[in-house]
């Protein structure tokens, strides 16, 4: 997750046969099987045949049987992961409200104890905090800039670990505290020797103002992406480069706004993963709902994770949030005007040269020397 983050919304669960729509739903509670299936979705059974990945040791089910169990209507299968999706009618485009509540909005509980966004932070540290793609190229950069490293925006520290562990200083900062708990716990049990080497901070990238001077500054998977308005892209720029010390570095890691990319952003109910809970050996269901502003080049991102335990109960934890996707000449000039250098731009952590199939839009950036 970014330092700017979406808000959680209300504990709610939606009965058979309401009618209710799922997008948006926030928040976590308990709540029967039968509600995993609201009426509104006919299950359909696919002739397709195939076993799920194994994410995190997931034991293995075929597409059909998991999507039935769910309540969905299986449409695809590969070998990447499992898309079942529900209608797009099933997503209204105007909030719902259940009670006097607007979902997306935290609930008076959410915002006392916190425990949404705890429970958030472990299961997008249960599926993301093991993604590697990207820390070879970041081990490469770190050893041509070398120390110390900045990484803004450091959620549950995967990469912050990486590079302490190969002997790098770093700082990370995070602006949600559940995030930075789960770094600091990382890098506790890495051990002392490379705790020593990361410092964590909790701050608002847009009013970064640290006292050191940095080698490298990291920007990882779509992390700018998460401020919503241009303005506040281009203004994280301009922090960075003023800590970077002269010749300093800045990646930034970037979706690529390709059209084959923003077309499935239409507001659909994607079962995306199962992972499971190493603590307890519960399913955690992950739903991903995309809806492309294509005016103000936002995608309207609804993550859900459901739980589901041995007898059936399923406790859904849910995040809403808006990303801001940037063109290449837009990200072009907004470092150009933070006082930037581009060095090149890249369609691979491997450096291949950007084009239209890119799998990332990879920029690497200089403040001048002098």
């Amino acid at each position: 997750m970014s330092s700017t983050g979406g808000q959680v919304g209300q504990n709610t669960s939606i009965p058979p046969g309401s009618g209710q729509s799922r997008k948006g739903l926030s928040g976590e509670r308990w709540f029967p099987r039968s509600a995993v299936n609201p009426g509104f979705i006919r299950p359909q059974m696919s002739s397709a045949g195939g076993r799920m990945c194994q994410d995190l040791h997931t034991p293995t089910a075929s597409a059909p049987k998991l999507a039935w169990r769910h309540g969905l209507r299986y449409t695809k299968y590969s070998a990447m992961f499992l898309r079942p999706t529900f209608a797009r009618s099933s997503l209204p485009a105007d909030p719902v409200r259940i009670g006097a509540t607007p979902l997306g909005r935290p609930s008076k509980r959410a915002r006392r104890s916190g425990m949404v966004w705890e429970r958030f932070a472990r299961w997008y540290d249960l599926d993301q905090g093991s993604y590697e793609e990207d820390i070879p190229f970041y081990l490469a950069l770190a050893q041509r800039t070398g120390s110390p490293i900045l990484e803004a925006g450091c959620g549950t520290g995967r990469l912050v670990v990486a590079l302490a562990r190969a002997g790098y200083r770093v700082v990370g900062v995070e602006q949600m505290p559940a995030m930075l708990a789960r770094a600091q716990a990382k890098l506790a049990a890495a051990g002392p020797r490379i705790a020593r080497r990361a410092h964590l901070v909790s701050g608002d990238l847009r009013t970064l103002a640290l006292d050191e001077r940095f080698a490298l500054a990291i920007l990882a998977v779509n992390t700018l992406m998460h401020l919503a308005e241009p303005e506040e892209q281009a203004e994280v720029l301009r922090r960075i480069f003023t800590q970077l010390a002269p010749g300093g570095m800045l990646a930034l890691d970037l979706f690529p706004p390709h059209p084959d990319f923003l077309a499935p952003a239409s507001g659909e109910l994607v079962l995306e993963k199962v992972l499971q809970d190493p603590e307890t050996g519960d399913r955690v269901l992950k739903f991903v709902s995309r809806q492309a502003d294509y005016a103000r080049q936002v995608l309207h991102t609804t993550l859900i994770y459901d739980r589901v335990d041995a007898a059936g109960r399923v406790e859904r934890t849910a995040e809403t949030f808006p990303l801001r996707y940037l063109y290449r000449p837009e990200a072009e000039r907004m470092l150009l005007e933070a006082g930037f250098r581009i060095e090149g731009v890249y369609g691979s952590y491997d450096l291949d040269p950007y084009d239209d199939e890119g799998e990332r839009m990879l920029f690497l950036a200089r403040r001048p020397e002098g």
